[in-house]
């Protein structure tokens, strides 16, 4: 049960995250979260940490896109902040939405890194397609009722299953 919903690395913010480290793993596609992820939830500013972010994977020819599973108005405004693409309403951890990202930037899930915050959502979204994963802290507390719920039931498969990392049990390096 746990491979599913295992993050291949879980760091704590993705300020963590070296850009040049995923080009050398032949990364060409960073599929990223947009709520407690890049930005706190329910904030409409990016804020300068996401903006440096977005520009160093940039500078290694690594293409960034925002797949949430927010609604479109909030996900767009907050995409147009970083100037880069964004496909909202996703339905993570569905293929649909990946598979749309995969064939737009002509990458294959070996080429693509997930960064998310949310194992139902990110992480076992982005094993099944067989992407390299990246689990990171919320970067805030408060969460929408559907992050609230995820987080509910992710506390209870990590009860399950000691394999999947509890919050702070971090691994690897970016």
């Amino acid at each position: 049960m746990g491979n599913q919903f295992h993050p291949d690395f879980y760091i704590q913010n993705m300020s963590s995250i070296d850009p040049a480290r995923l080009k050398a793993r032949g990364i060409r596609l960073a599929v990223i979260d947009m709520d407690n992820t890049l930005i706190p939830s329910c904030e409409m500013v990016v804020p300068a940490q996401a903006h440096r972010f977005i520009d160093a994977l940039r500078k290694e020819g690594i293409m960034p896109v925002v797949v949430s599973n927010n609604v479109s108005r909030i996900t767009r405004s907050r995409c147009e902040q970083l100037q880069i693409a964004c496909y909202p309403f996703s339905l993570k951890p569905l293929p649909r939405g990946f598979r749309k990202v995969l064939r737009r930037y002509h990458c294959s899930p070996q080429e693509t890194a997930v960064i998310g915050d949310q194992i139902l959502t990110d992480i076992f979204g982005g094993n099944h397609m067989g992407m390299l994963t990246i689990l990171v802290d919320p970067l805030s507390e408060k969460d929408h009722i559907f992050g609230r719920m995820n987080r509910m039931m992710a506390g209870i498969l990590q009860h399950l299953d000691h394999h999947i990392p509890q919050r702070g049990e971090y691994y690897g390096k970016l």
